[in-house]
Parts: structure tokens; C-alpha cells; sequence
């Protein structure tokens, strides 16, 4: 039985007791015989004042309180009792306060102890009928929780119960609900079972990370119920959380058939449902919301923005009650986002009136509970976004579409994923195959693959404000891709990443600000102060600084081949070696540790874009070094990198560098002196000098390391390696020091590298 049920009978006890009352008259007895039937009862009546009224008693400012439920207290503010005992209550408020397991049991403890009303030991049951009624419940365990009911209004409390309420609220760690104007039917057989529920509105709001508070919480202590990574940050409980919340949800759609008459409905005008995680939120609706019963399963269907839509989308489930498959379809459209109640700001949404959706995929939980399948399309045109992985402005006017269809494990270990479709304007990615956690670590097994298509094709699927420095930019030729990529944690030297990239792809036009012939002369580019602020400066031939290639040490284009790119001369501004050795590193570590930027790459990089790691950055770099390669030789690469690199906190260049660090030309540096430098180019603002300006030892040898590694690939000559190995580089000091034999390669460990540019040396012997 309810918690308001309940408290309805204890009402009707009450007006059981009032009518004796109103029969006595006013005297000093009528209230000790109240009193004493309350007592019968087992509650306790305080009445303020009676007086007549027509036709019976008029009771103000009524307390009632039940001893054996000490988390209910009643006060009615106004009743009229009559002489046949009905009662009309207006205005009052019952407050229930604990857990709803002590309601339960307080209330039941108190029903069995007495003959119910209406039984031959009892009065009989007395009409009762309720407006205006409030109902509160609190948990002080739990403060965040609770519900309030305003406005209830009940024509005949204790027979078929119809109810009306005004107002809805509850409150939870997890969300909240307000509901109005709600109209509640209940139909009396062997238990009470609902045989109606309408409502004009209901706002849902949903935090889908909360989770609820623990003893650890207020103490301040590591909560031992929340995993955390190796960094102690806490990590998302994807597989419990889904068990829970199927289980929670077949619980549900088993106690509602229970409690739903068998052409029971419930039926919401207006249903607005807000989802948040963290920052990140989205809304749908408002829409009406349809529950009934049907062949054995509880079907909801829920329609963001009304029934007025054309081509609304319609969100459907049916969940067995005694076991079986759940499904859930979404399908409909195209529709705006904001159609279906999508506000700009959602998920970085914007523009949602302009954008279209059209969707029809299914699911399937299957009924043991450890598989979803899905199936189906989804198309979306004219999107706008916003975020700051993507870019600086509002990526807008994205045409995206998915075929997909699969298979995820509920516990969160596995997906596999048939082929599969992604589309970007005219662009496809197909992709298919197996993504597995089961073993604790990620296991890989997909293919992937770029039909062939124009590359003209390619530029215009990107929107302009996606890569806004080569807007403008033409190009022929066509270009595809079709590749394999498999790694087991347990085996990780069987790691295969296997593509052949077919690409003819030719830059035939740019626009005048990325064209390379302004290099030729003076210019000007935005360079970044060691706060993190950017300023405007000229470089360029013929200004301070500048130098050819010609003009500086032959030691320097050897070492950044052999800390930056080692394949410099031979590819096509892309590694392809470097990006297998990245992947499989990245993987084996779970975490991305290197990256596999080219000098050409570095150079795109530096002199169009900024620092910022967005998806606008990285697609404008992949273009821009294409038309790089095309437009410059190998040499004019080169020049240009050692040029405008950044070597320190405002220190752009090799030949300001070779001032700064060793107070000599570019031109004259040493083999040692060179590898220096080229080593600080992931991280300038880490430096390794100790006491008196001297590298430290175990950096030291690390450099001896790298000069035998260019060696072995004949960037250097043996002569050079034996006057190398002999030098110790000194801060500020033209010449390094002159050892005679190489120091002690223990020590110092290899420095981090950013994860973008440059790819530290494969080779074993590279490694500090």
C-alpha cells in the first residue's frame, strides 16, 4: 500500500472521529470522547477550536500524530465534519520524514494493529474528500532527495481513488521531476492498480554522473567504490552501472505491470527531458509521452516536440516483464534539432533551428543482459558546433551520416562492429571489426578504408570555418585508402598496421596568404612570448638572423634527421613508418606518448598555425604539408624549418639559437653543440645544463647515443663520430670542452618529447 494511501486512512480515522464529535455538540465531552476514539486508534488529536457550521462542525488547526509512525505528522487547516460522519478537508499538509523502508514498516505496524475502517469491529467507513492538500517527504540520510505534492485534491479518499494534484517535485542526487496539473485514477481490486495518469507538463532533469555520496566523501577520504587510473584520476564504471540500469529498468516495467491496470495508460502532454553530464547537457522535448501495456511488455513511446511535427522523431521501447529482449527504436525526420527540443549549447550544439536530423535506428538488449545490438542510419545536415578540441570558431554547415550495425558488450569489454559506414560530405570511412577490453588492456583487430574520391571532393566536405588558412585552396587528382590494423597487449610484436594510400592528390591554386613566394621576401608570422601571448614579427631573407641553409653547420640538418625525422629526404612529408611506431607505441603505453610529425609537417605547423591541439589544427596541417612538399624542394624544407623553430622562450631560429646557448654562428657549431639543439625541439623550455654551464652526465650521453645513431645511418662520417664522441657542451662556451673519452651513459633519462612533433629515434641504442 502507498505511503499516500496510508496516510488517507489515517485521515478517514480521523473524520471517523470528528463526526462523534459533531454528534456530542460542543461541550468539554465531545472532546474527550474524540479524543478517546483517537486513542482507540492509537493517534494522538489536538483540535484548536470547533464551531458550527451548516450541516456540521467546523474543525480549525488540527494536529494529528501517530505515536507507532513517528516519521508522519498531519495538520489540517480546515475541516467540515458532518453529522453522518463524511468530511470535507480543505487545506493541510501531511510531512513524512526517513527512509521509505521505516515508512513502510511504521505504517504497516500501526495498519495490522487495528481493524481496518469499515470492518465489523470498527465504524463504519465515513465519506472523506480532500482539497487542497500538501504531501512532503524527506530523507535526512539523504538531504539532495525529496518529494512534495501541492494542490492534492481527492473526491472520495477512501473509495475509487481519483486524485488531482497541481504540483509535482522530486528531487534526487540523480535529478529532478516537476510535474503539473496531474490527474491520478486508481482502481480498487486485489491490490490498487492504476488505471489512469495524465499530466500537462513534466520538466525530467538527469545527471548521468552522479553518484551517490559515501561515508569516504564527507570525511574527505579516496573513495574506495570509485576506480582511478595509474594518475589517481577516477575512471568512468561503465559495466556496473549499465548492469544496474537494466536491472533497474526491468524491475520497474515488472512492479508497473503490476500496478497498471491491463489497458492502463499513462499520458504526458508535454514531457521536457534534460541530460547532463558534467559540463556537457542536452534536451529533448518537450513531447508527449505514452505508456501502456501490450503482449506481455511495457511500451513507452516518447515523441520530442509533439504530435505537430510532419516528420517528428519518435522514441519507442518495449521491455518485457517476465524476461526477453529489450528494444528501443528511434526513428523520423528530418526534423530540426530544435523540432525535437535540442537548445544551441547542448553537447556545443548551435544553430539548432538550421540543422537538420533524420533517424531510424533499433536496439536490442538481448534478454541474458550482456549484449546490445544496434542497427541503423543516422543523417544530420547543416550541423553546427562548437568546441575547443575542434577549433577557435563554430565549426557550421557539417553534412555527417552513419550506416552502422553491431554488437557492444553491456559490461563495457567488447564491441564488434560490421561494416560499417561514415560520412562526411561526399567523403566515406568504411570500417569494421573488433574492439576488445576483456582482458583488462585494449585489443584491436578492425579494417578501415577510403574509397577512392576527388580531392577537390575532400576539401569541400571540410567546412570553411573547419580549415579556414586554406580556404580557398584547389586542388586535382584523386585519393583513397584501404588498410588493417591488429594488436594484442599479450603479443604486441605481432602489432600490424598495414595500408596502401593511393594519392595523386595535386595543390593547383592557393590563396595569396599561404602561398610560399612570399618567403622568398621578408614577411611577417606570429610568434608566441614566454607567457603564452602572441606578437607579430618580420623574418625572413635579408633580416637579422636569417640564414641559408648554405650558412650553417652541415652538423645541423644530422641531427634534426635524427631527433625529428629521419626519413626526411625520402617520404613525401608524411612517415609512414613513424606513424606505425606511434600507433603501436601509443597503444602498448594506453595512452598517447608519441607522435609522428615530420619537419614538413613541424613546418606547416609553424608558420600558418598556432599551438593549439584542435581537429582544425591537425586537418590544416595534413593539407597544408601536402601543398608544402608540391610548392618547395627538400632544401628550401630545411631552411625554412631552421629558420623559424622554436629553440627557447623567444628564441626562433638556429642562427639566434647558436648565439644564445653557445655565443657562436650557426654556421660554426659542432657536432655536439647541433644535437643540443635539435634534442630541446619537443620541449624548449626544459634545458640540461649543470653546474658551471656543463650538459649534465647523463644528458651528455645521451647526445654521444645520438651522434652514434646518425652515424650508423651515414649522416656523419666516422671522423666526425670520433671528434664527437670527445666533446662536452658547455652553456655559453663557443667550443665544448675536449674530453678525450665519452662520459658515462648512465643517468639522465631520455627527455619527453611532445607528443606532436618529432619522433625520437627507433633504434635501441638510441635510448639513454
Amino acid at each position: 500500500m502507498s505511503f499516500r494511501r496510508r496516510a488517507l486512512l489515517a485521515v478517514a480515522a480521523l473524520a471517523a472521529i470528528l463526526a462523534l464529535s459533531a454528534a456530542l455538540g460542543f461541550s468539554p465531552l465531545a472532546r474527550y470522547l474524540a479524543n478517546s476514539r483517537a486513542h482507540r486508534l492509537g493517534i494522538s488529536l489536538n483540535i484548536a477550536s470547533l464551531r458550527p457550521a451548516w450541516l456540521g462542525i467546523r474543525l480549525s488547526n488540527v494536529d494529528i500524530l501517530i505515536p507507532e509512525i513517528p516519521a508522519l505528522t498531519i495538520h489540517i487547516d480546515q475541516a467540515l465534519v458532518r453529522p453522518d460522519g463524511s468530511a470535507q478537508i480543505v487545506h493541510g499538509n501531511a510531512s513524512f520524514t526517513g527512509s521509505p523502508d521505516d515508512l513502510r514498516a511504521q505504517l504497516k505496524r500501526w495498519r495490522d494493529a487495528r481493524p481496518p475502517p469499515g470492518s465489523t469491529t470498527s465504524s463504519p467507513r465515513s465519506a472523506v474528500s480532500v482539497a487542497g492538500f500538501a504531501i512532503t517527504w524527506t530523507d535526512p540520510a539523504e538531504p539532495a532527495s525529496s518529494f512534495r505534492v501541492f494542490g492534492l485534491s481527492a473526491p472520495d479518499a477512501l473509495g475509487t481513488l481519483a486524485v488531482h494534484a497541481d504540483r509535482l517535485e522530486l528531487r534526487h542526487a540523480r535529478g529532478q521531476l516537476d510535474a503539473s496539473a496531474v490527474d491520478l485514477a486508481l482502481e480498487r481490486g486485489e491490490t490498487l492498480q492504476l488505471r489512469t495518469f495524465y499530466a500537462d507538463d513534466v520538466h525530467a532533469q538527469v545527471d548521468l554522473q552522479a553518484r551517490e555520496a559515501t561515508p569516504a566523501d564527507a570525511e574527505g577520504l579516496p573513495n574506495p567504490s570509485v576506480p582511478v587510473d595509474t594518475t589517481g584520476t577516477p575512471v568512468a564504471v561503465v559495466p556496473a552501472k549499465l548492469k544496474a540500469w537494466r536491472a533497474n529498468v526491468f524491475d520497474l516495467a515488472a512492479a508497473a505491470s503490476l500496478r497498471m491496470a491491463p489497458d492502463a495508460r499513462v499520458d504526458v502532454g508535454a514531457l521536457e527531458t534534460k541530460m547532463t553530464r558534467g559540463e556537457e547537457k542536452l534536451t529533448l522535448g518537450p513531447g508527449r509521452l505514452e505508456v501502456f501495456q501490450r503482449d506481455g511488455s511495457v511500451v513507452v513511446n516518447l515523441a520530442p516536440g509533439g504530435a505537430t511535427e510532419e516528420h517528428g522523431i519518435t522514441f519507442r521501447a518495449e521491455v518485457p516483464v517476465r524476461g526477453g529482449d529489450l528494444r528501443v527504436d528511434v526513428s523520423g525526420g528530418p526534423i530540426s534539432l530544435a523540432g525535437i527540443g535540442v537548445r544551441d549549447g547542448d553537447l556545443g550544439l548551435t544553430s539548432t533551428a538550421r540543422a537538420k536530423l533524420e533517424v531510424n535506428v533499433h536496439t536490442t538488449w538481448r534478454g541474458d543482459g550482456k549484449t546490445v545490438a544496434f542497427d541503423g542510419t543516422v543523417h544530420g545536415t547543416n550541423l553546427a558546433v562548437r568546441h575547443d578540441k575542434l577549433g577557435d570558431d563554430p565549426v557550421e554547415g557539417l553534412e555527417v551520416a552513419a550506416k552502422v550495425k553491431g554488437e557492444v558488450q553491456t559490461d563495457g569489454t567488447r564491441l564488434d562492429l560490421e561494416d560499417s559506414e561514415f560520412d562526411i560530405g561526399s567523403v566515406q570511412l568504411q570500417l569494421g571489426g573488433v574492439v576488445d577490453r576483456s582482458s583488462g588492456r585494449l585489443s584491436v583487430d578492425m579494417h578501415f578504408g577510403v574509397p577512392m574520391v576527388a580531392c577537390q571532393a575532400v576539401l569541400d566536405a571540410l567546412p570553411s570555418s573547419l580549415i579556414p588558412a586554406v580556404k580557398g585552396m584547389a586542388s586535382a587528382g584523386t585519393t583513397s585508402l584501404k588498410g588493417r590494423i591488429r594488436f594484442d597487449p599479450s603479443h604486441p610484436k605481432e602489432f600490424l598496421l598495414d595500408y596502401v594510400a593511393a594519392n595523386d592528390c595535386r595543390v593547383t591554386a592557393v590563396p595569396p596568404a599561404i602561398d610560399v613566394a612570399r618567403f622568398r621576401l621578408p614577411f611577417r608570422r606570429m610568434v608566441y612570448m614566454p607567457d603564452g601571448k602572441q606578437i607579430e614579427v618580420e623574418t625572413g631573407p635579408g633580416t637579422p638572423g636569417w640564414l641559408s641553409l648554405g650558412a650553417m653547420s652541415p652538423f645541423l640538418e644530422a641531427a634534426v634527421m635524427t631527433t625529428e625525422d629521419g626519413g626526411f629526404r625520402r617520404h613525401h612529408g608524411f612517415d609512414h613508418e613513424a606513424i606505425r611506431n606511434s600507433v603501436r607505441e601509443n597503444l602498448i603505453a594506453q595512452r598517447f606518448v608519441r607522435g609522428a610529425s615530420t619537419i614538413s609537417m613541424q613546418l606547416a605547423k609553424n608558420l600558418y598555425l598556432g599551438r593549439r591541439k584542435t581537429v582544425s589544427r591537425k586537418l590544416q596541417e595534413l593539407i597544408l604539408t601536402v601543398y608544402l612538399e608540391q610548392a618547395l624542394t627538400k632544401a628550401q624544407i630545411l631552411e625554412l624549418y631552421l629558420n623559424v623553430i622554436e629553440f627557447g622562450p623567444m628564441v626562433y631560429g638556429a642562427g639566434p639559437a647558436a648565439h644564445h646557448y653557445f655565443k657562436t654562428d650557426a654556421g660554426a657549431l659542432s657536432f655536439g653543440q647541433a644535437l643540443y639543439l635539435s634534442s630541446i625541439l619537443p620541449n624548449p623550455k626544459l634545458q640540461h645544463f649543470g653546474a658551471g654551464g656543463r650538459v649534465s652526465d647523463g644528458y651528455m650521453g645521451f647526445l654521444h647515443k645520438l651522434m652514434r645513431l646518425a652515424e650508423r645511418r651515414h649522416w656523419v662520417s666516422s671522423a666526425d663520430l670520433e671528434e664527437g664522441l670527445t666533446e662536452w657542451v658547455v652553456f655559453g662556451r663557443p667550443e665544448p670542452e675536449r674530453t678525450g673519452t665519452p662520459p658515462g651513459e648512465a643517468g639522465e633519462t631520455k627527455p619527453g618529447q611532445d607528443t606532436e612533433g618529432g619522433t625520437w629515434p627507433d633504434d635501441d641504442d638510441a635510448a639513454p
